[in-house]
């Protein structure tokens, strides 16, 4: 093999290292860019996870206060609803595009709090918040269904009595979501019944394959108490 030959052997040689760096840097920086749209954060072995938020100190959230209440409750008639004063939760951003918008969560390793913003279309509506209602994971289909609601009960239809205008937030506690769990489903397998004399209720779709990150920025939206 002469000089020339050998020359362009190491030539050869080494535009295939190049290129194997080369294909190698721009897999690697792909990686780490994580520009999945419907992740939440990413582990060292580039697995989609579920990034948890701090947990909420004791007192942070606002509660509705009661007013009166009846003995002899029926959800058929709305003179026995109890009646709540609208929590003083400052709620800082109110605009919305859609239902999405109005959706707050707080995932801790607790517990999982979803916040719903309100705005009082008069100085006294009703509300409702079913015991069938859950977050879903979109990926595996496991539903998480509500353990509590803060202040009001579950699967009680109640007034709430502020000003017009006014927007609040209500607040019902969910089980964990592990880690896994990136993007979600948020609605109810029943709705209740329209009470004589009401005009019922607005009987909201499912919201689908929402990136959990996407609801835990709204946070933006509202101030937690300190």
């Amino acid at each position: 093999m002469n000089k020339i030959e050998r020359v362009m052997k190491t030539t050869e040689k080494l535009i295939m290292v190049l290129m194997l760096c080369m294909i190698f840097t721009v897999g690697y920086a792909q990686s780490d860019t994580n520009d999945g749209k419907e992740t939440a954060g990413w582990s060292p072995a580039g697995i989609q996870t579920l990034q948890y938020d701090k947990n909420l100190k004791k007192d942070a959230v606002a509660e509705p206060k009661l007013i009166s209440s009846q003995e002899d409750y029926d959800p058929m008639d709305y003179n026995t609803w109890p009646c709540f004063e609208m929590p003083a939760g400052t709620v800082k951003d109110g605009s919305s595009r859609g239902r999405k918008d109005d959706i707050i969560l707080l995932c801790t390793k607790k517990a999982t709090y979803l916040f719903e913003i309100h705005q009082m279309m008069w100085d006294k509506m009703y509300f409702h918040t079913s015991a069938t209602s859950f977050i879903r994971d979109s990926r595996t289909g496991q539903k998480y269904y509500v353990m509590d609601h803060v202040g009001a009960p579950l699967d009680v239809c109640y007034w709430m009595q502020g000003k017009a205008g006014r927007f609040f937030y209500s607040v019902s506690i969910y089980p964990p979501l592990p880690k896994t769990c990136t993007v979600v489903d948020i609605g109810q397998d029943s709705h209740p019944e329209t009470a004589p004399g009401t005009t019922g209720w607005a009987r909201q779709e499912t919201l689908m394959k929402i990136p959990v990150r996407e609801l835990q920025a709204n946070q933006r939206k509202i101030v937690l108490q300190k």
